[in-house]
């Protein structure tokens, strides 16, 4: 028994842990304390300011015995907040944030999104170190450039530290430099706390800088949607009657089509090949497609998941979190990658297993599914149609338009968004890496029928052909696992003809138009019908055939320069000859007369 045939690798599940390691930033220090000795005149200090909001800093020196009754007592001057009102964060463009909450003390309330930003519905669940972030979507806004937080006041900060004098201090970096000079080096326990609180804020700075940058991207996207969507509108909207002698008095009338820009029920050719032979032929007039692509509105047709899905699966040892996290729109982080093993405990350990009385019926379904073609705006990140297996051959997990892949679909109702899945992987990669007729006998693999409310399923496995479906399911019904596969229960060295990836590309070809080969006969190059959406083989194939142009390139670029070379010699052997007639003494008329 092999790797292939124990496919589960469940792992502990535990909580995530909190994000709130913000860095707190230097405030300039007050003026040099009063001795302890001298009078302070502490009317003079309080005039300005209410008493129960704050006092100067210097107040703190004052005498324990020689307060007044028009003076803070010593208790409440010791509960007063002397820490800075705003804290200035730069360019970070995020909410600071506090540390973990102490049991004795009261979280900071938090600062309204909505005050900061009316206009923005932000999703629920959203973590509050990315809010701003996570504004961009729904509706896309400009992004801040300074944002502060408001340090509430009271004596309900007094206590952040257990040792309370470490709250008195205004400058952190005088307790920090003390501790330093007098019990460096630290202890182990100590040393290894701040290496693991040092590594957890470097993991949420990274995770907010991609989440950043998906934002800035779906909002330069959606901005550039709007702008070709108005020129486009401009392009298209009524022209005058063309009327006069080059027309005729009866001109022929602009199609509807191109007038009206609500239409969008103009239907397209969807199949990779057929598009080719499109190409090869001429666009056809009037062709709609990449505005019915711009200008579709899903919102019209689903809703957003009520809640972030909760994060689980084993501990990741490096950030001791679980290794399965979510977005606002229910997929796994877009940019992380699995290995077999933790996409096999994915597979067997969901918790939508165990809500369900059995795993083949399950909330988690596994969909085969064909690539769809003119759905990039679909997905809520650019990262979102990747493979997830960290090991896929192709380097760039790059799942093609035309190939079969399974979407880990977790959506518990009809209204969500189809192409908002958890996942996707190359099914090849799926058939590769884990047993895979196992997984079909075991948990909810389905092949994609469905019938979408917007319309044409561009996913659906039948959306070439009908037949699809069938092969699907006996290959479900009727596969061998790799444990009862042949006399010694092994999966064979060359085991591609046995699975579903070829069984679904064999019928593909045999099922499509006969044009269609010779097509790729007469274009050449890495075409299906020569690595059979055999991942493994296409990428060899790419890298062989780069590498020959690549030869040829060189060899040109030599024989060219060897070309120009011999060309320069030539040349200047001729002018060497005319300036040799040319310096020869012509005879004159007379010698040629004679």
């Amino acid at each position: 028994m092999d790797q292939f045939n124990q496919f589960h690798a469940i792992g502990d599940n535990a909580s995530m842990l909190p994000y709130g390691n913000s860095q707190t930033q230097e405030v300039p220090n007050s003026a040099e304390p009063l001795p302890l000795e001298e009078e302070v005149d502490y009317d003079f200090y309080l005039q300005e300011e209410p008493a129960d909001e704050t006092v100067d800093r210097q107040s703190l020196h004052q005498d324990k015995a020689s307060t007044t009754p028009d003076a803070l007592g010593y208790e409440n001057l010791m509960n007063m907040d002397f820490g800075p009102q705003n804290e200035y964060l730069g360019d970070t463009d995020l909410f600071a944030l506090p540390y973990e909450d102490v049991a004795d003390t009261q979280a900071p309330p938090a600062v309204e999104p909505q005050a900061m930003y009316p206009e923005v519905a932000y999703y629920p669940d959203t973590p509050p170190y990315i809010s701003p972030i996570a504004s961009l979507f729904s509706p896309l806004v400009a992004l801040p450039t300074i944002i502060t937080t408001q340090t509430p006041s009271g004596p309900e900060q007094v206590g952040a530290y257990r040792n309370p004098i470490l709250s008195l201090f205004t400058d952190p970096a005088t307790p920090l430099s003390v501790i330093d000079n007098l019990i460096y080096p630290f202890g182990h326990e100590l040393q290894v706390a701040l290496e693991k609180a040092l590594q957890l804020q470097q993991n949420q700075q990274s995770y907010q800088a991609g989440y950043l940058a998906a934002a800035n991207d779906l909002n330069r996207r959606a901005q550039e949607d709007q702008s070709m969507e108005q020129e486009l509108r401009n392009y298209l909207s009524p022209l005058p009657p063309m009327v006069g002698p080059m027309f005729g008095p009866n001109p022929t009338p602009i199609p509807e089509f191109i007038t009206d820009p609500d239409l969008t029920s103009v239907p397209v050719q969807e199949d990779e090949e057929e598009d080719q032979d499109e190409e090869l032929n001429g666009k056809k007039y009037g062709n709609r497609r990449p505005f019915n692509i711009r200008n579709f509105d899903p919102t019209k047709f689903y809703t957003p998941i009520a809640s972030k899905p909760e994060s689980w699966g084993s501990i990741d040892p490096e950030t001791d979190e679980p290794i399965f996290k979510y977005t606002a729109f229910g997929e796994l982080n877009p940019l992380s990658a699995f290995t077999p093993a933790q996409i096999a405990e994915y597979i067997g350990g969901h918790p939508l297993n165990q809500a369900a009385n059995s795993d083949k019926f399950s909330g988690l379904t596994l969909l085969i599914q064909t690539v769809p073609a003119d759905s990039g705006r679909r997905y809520p990140n650019k990262a979102s149609d990747k493979c997830r297996f960290s090991c896929c051959p192709d380097h760039l997990r790059t799942i093609r338009k035309g190939d079969f892949r399974v979407a880990f679909d977790e959506a518990q109702n009809a209204t969500s968004d189809p192409y908002h899945n958890a996942g996707y992987v190359h099914l090849s990669c799926l058939e590769r890496f884990l047993d895979f007729p196992q997984i079909c006998k075991d948990f909810n693999v389905q092949p994609d029928t469905r019938v979408l409310p917007e319309g044409k399923n561009k996913m659906a496995i039948t959306r070439d052909h009908a037949s699809m479906e069938g092969v699907v399911r006996t290959f479900i019904e009727e596969s061998l696992p790799w444990g009862e596969f042949g006399d010694d229960g092994m999966r064979p060295e060359e085991f591609y003809e046995y699975t579903l990836n070829y069984m679904l590309t064999v019928e593909h070809l045999e099922r499509q138009p006969k044009h269609l080969q010779r097509i790729r006969e007469r274009r050449g190059g890495v075409s299906i019908d020569l690595h059979m959406n055999n991942l493994e083989l296409y990428v060899d194939m790419v890298r062989a055939r780069k590498e020959e142009q690549s030869a040829k390139t060189k060899r040109g670029g030599k024989q060219k320069k060897r070309q120009r070379d011999e060309s320069d010699d030539e040349d200047s052997g001729e002018e060497i000859l005319v300036q040799r007639a040319l310096a020869r003494e012509r005879p004159s008329k007379k010698m040629r007369t004679r």
